[in-house]
């Protein structure tokens, strides 16, 4: 009972509050006493989870309401389907839900396209990485949008703003050879995508025409999401990076010590100024005072004055687990460029201020 409460969980995550109609608010059950497939539709993705399950299902149910109920009760827990209802008994609870005929609900497309797989766990920190992305943006789709792009065995998630670029990259393996693939997916996409896919172990994504599928697996459970693709075209991201192999100044630097010392700068200014020269100052002002420190680095070539904002430095530095970065700079007016493994974060700089 506790794997099929868990696998609902995750189905009707994804499920909208509001629909246009019930059956897009239901979740499908179909056991043959065997195995059990849980079926639910949300706005941009669908899922199937697999379990294995005695139960003999075949109907549309309110699954968030049957998920909650599940959750709050204790014991041994039966579900019987009558001509109308679920009937769901526990040791000291029954409860009586109306059903809907399975062949309402909408069918599932199969699973092709060009596949590849990568690390659960290096696609799920990708995620984390570039999730400074907002959830809308009714202007530039693009905006609230992810790209996949993959080419030669390394899939690239990118994610970009006004002012940033995230680039990471994955290692991945393919069954094939497979020319090059770009698709876009909402930001809602990726939420769901986090909130559904194993932590652990192997995803595969098939690249289909209209949609990309994730599919994964353990012992406990068979998971396929279907995302559709988001509309707009994403920039040519690429230009953006800087060709160069070392800046007007470069330098390298711990970590969690850049990290501490922009957290106590945050407790003064928005806007942080970076000065490298012998050493490597930060300075800020504010309504609360100003602020000055030096921060220890690793190495430094060059030198460089040059303004941004604190936050978008703060955040890419928060979600690495690198013991040291690398900072280039390419000049005074020109993009930021932060370098770790497998990670490109790029951030323009903002207009100097007087005191």
């Amino acid at each position: 009972m506790n794997n099929f409460v868990k696998a609902l969980k995750k189905a009707v995550s994804i499920i909208p509050r509001n629909v246009s109609h019930p059956i897009l608010g239901a979740t499908l059950l179909k056991g043959n006493g065997e195995d059990l497939n849980i079926f639910a539709i949300g706005n941009d993705i669908s899922v199937k989870i697999t379990i294995d399950c005695d139960f003999k299902l075949d109907c549309c149910v309110n699954g968030k309401l049957l998920c909650d109920f599940l959750q709050s009760i204790k014991g041994n827990v039966k579900l019987e389907q009558t001509e109308q209802s679920l009937m769901v008994y526990s040791d000291n609870n029954e409860l009586e839900l109306p059903i809907i005929s399975s062949q309402e609900f909408p069918s599932f497309p199969e699973l092709m396209g060009s596949k590849i797989s990568v690390l659960a766990s290096d696609l799920k920190n990708a995620f984390k990485k570039v999730d400074f992305v907002p959830t809308r943006d009714w202007y530039e789709p693009f905006k609230a949008s992810v790209l996949f792009d993959y080419q030669y065995e390394l899939l690239k998630i990118v994610a970009s703003d006004d002012r940033r670029l995230a680039i990471c990259s994955i290692i991945a393996n393919e069954e094939e050879t497979i020319e090059h693939k770009k698709v876009l997916l909402s930001r809602d996409t990726i939420l769901g995508l986090e909130n559904i896919l194993f932590d652990q172990g192997e995803i595969s994504i098939q690249f289909g025409d209209n949609l990309v599928s994730f599919s994964c697996n353990d012992i406990e459970e068979n998971i396929v999401v279907f995302a559709n693709l988001a509309g707009g075209e994403f920039p040519n991201y690429e230009r953006v990076i800087p060709k160069e192999e070392f800046g007007c100044c470069d330098c390298e630097i711990w970590r969690e010590n850049l990290i501490q010392s922009l957290n106590r700068a945050s407790l003064i200014t928005n806007l942080i100024s970076i000065n490298i020269s012998d050493t490597f100052n930060l300075s800020g002002f504010g309504e609360q005072g100003k602020f000055k420190e030096i921060v220890p680095v690793l190495e430094a070539y060059g030198s460089i004055n040059i303004m941004c904002n604190l936050k978008y430095l703060l955040q890419p530095l928060s979600r690495i687990e690198d013991e040291k970065v690398k900072l280039k700079f390419m000049g005074e007016k020109s993009p930021i460029v932060l370098k770790s493994k497998e990670y490109i974060y790029i951030v323009t700089p903002v207009e100097a201020i007087e005191e």
